[in-house]
């Protein structure tokens, strides 16, 4: 019987941030990382739409 917690996820969720400040970026990034989410900040729409 395992008993420990596992915390790593094979497919994490993913998130795509569009930042245009960045200390709100960083603040959604961190909120979003303790969750478990990988996350991807981007700067220009013509970024976050590649």
């Amino acid at each position: 019987m395992v008993t420990a917690a596992v915390t790593y996820q094979e497919n994490p969720m993913k998130a795509l941030i569009l930042r245009h400040d960045a200390q709100d970026a960083i603040a959604t990034s961190q909120a979003l990382a303790d969750k478990g989410f990988q996350i991807l900040c981007v700067d220009t729409l013509s970024v976050a739409h590649a």
